[in-house]
């Protein structure tokens, strides 16, 4: 899990250029993820995001996964844009696919989809899939990340 965790963390700053319940949310701080914030880990992982760069993540220990949202505070602006598919997680329950689209993608994952907004970020779990853009309703905070899908099942 800590080299899961790391890679996300990492693959994910590099495209943006604590309670352990689950649900539980987390802003990523300067501070080491130790076993005491997230019980899956069997040791601390020291998180360092770029400058300008938010992060959250969620240590589930109810459905064994580690999600994790990243974004800059000056990343893509541009909108309305198109942005493709991307399976970032799967439901523990349910065992179905979480895309950064919703419910755009379910129909056809290998499509693409309109959003208005101008600001990103991106996304990722330890249940599966790929770290996929996603869109934000307003600019880059651990607010606005901690909305994501990602987090919601």
């Amino acid at each position: 899990m800590k080299k899961i965790l790391s890679g996300l963390i990492v693959a994910s700053s590099l495209l943006a250029s604590t309670a352990f319940a689950a649900g539980a949310v987390t802003a990523v701080d300067a501070n080491q993820i130790d076993t005491t914030k997230c019980v899956l880990l069997d040791a601390p992982v020291k998180v360092n995001l770029s400058a300008n760069v938010s992060g959250v993540y969620q240590c589930n220990d109810t459905d064994n996964s580690i999600r994790i949202a990243t974004c800059h505070s000056s990343g893509s602006r541009s909108g309305p844009k198109e942005l493709a598919c991307a399976q970032i997680g799967k439901d523990a329950t349910t065992n179905k696919a979480i895309y950064n689209g919703g419910t755009a993608c379910e129909t056809d994952p290998a499509a693409k989809f309109t959003v208005p907004v101008s600001f990103s970020g991106f996304a990722a779990s330890s249940t599966g899939g790929s770290i996929g853009e996603v869109p934000l309703t307003g600019k880059c905070d651990t607010t606005e990340l901690k909305k994501q899908t990602v987090f919601s099942y």
